[in-house]
């Protein structure tokens, strides 16, 4: 092999391992499935969306961990609320509001512009996903039950184990969500 081709190959070699380092960074230096966010300096990584919703009644699904700071950002928490009228079946919920007392009073105030009188809160969280599962068997069983987690299946499986746990012996997915923490500017 001539001092030529050795140069061609060692250099055609470092191109592609060049293009192959470039390649991962189509993404933003963002993980697999994620998309960066952010401008002037800010940065940060949101989930690609799959265009899917999830079945319950509002929400949306998608697979954590969400957001990352980095030195020209910080993460603030984002809460979330429910509230729930018991004679009437409402729900009110509040989702990415700065403060829990901001969540909750939102959550109560969704629910009595729905008509509900009897609204009271049923939750709050922050930076996680909630479900609510209700029962729909046997008939008759007014039982509903909450999860929580930073992901929105295993929100959703605890639910539904909190439901049967209940005396439930079917349950459905009555409300599902996630809140996730902001990315501010230093």
């Amino acid at each position: 092999m001539t001092a030529r081709s050795h140069f061609t190959g060692t250099l055609l070699l470092s191109l592609l391992l060049l293009l192959c380092a470039f390649s991962a960074l189509a993404e933003g230096n963002c993980p697999r499935g994620y998309y960066p966010i952010g401008g002037k300096g800010v940065q940060g990584c949101a989930p690609i969306p799959s265009g899917t919703r999830a079945p319950a009644q509002s929400g949306y699904s998608y697979s954590g961990p969400i957001y990352s700071e980095t030195a020209n950002s910080h993460l603030e928490d984002s809460w979330g609320a429910l509230a729930f009228s018991a004679s009437s079946g409402t729900l009110g919920d509040a989702v990415n509001e700065y403060s829990k007392e901001l969540a909750e009073q939102a959550a109560l105030e969704r629910c009595a512009a729905k008509g509900a009188t009897d609204c009271k809160l049923m939750a709050h969280y922050a930076n996680s996903c909630i479900a609510v599962a209700v029962a729909t068997a046997p008939a008759g069983l007014n039982l509903s039950a909450i999860g929580m987690d930073k992901y929105p299946n295993n929100a959703e499986r605890e639910a539904a184990q909190n439901c049967i746990k209940g005396g439930a012996k079917k349950c459905r997915m009555f409300y599902n969500n996630c809140v996730t923490p902001k990315v501010v500017p230093n």
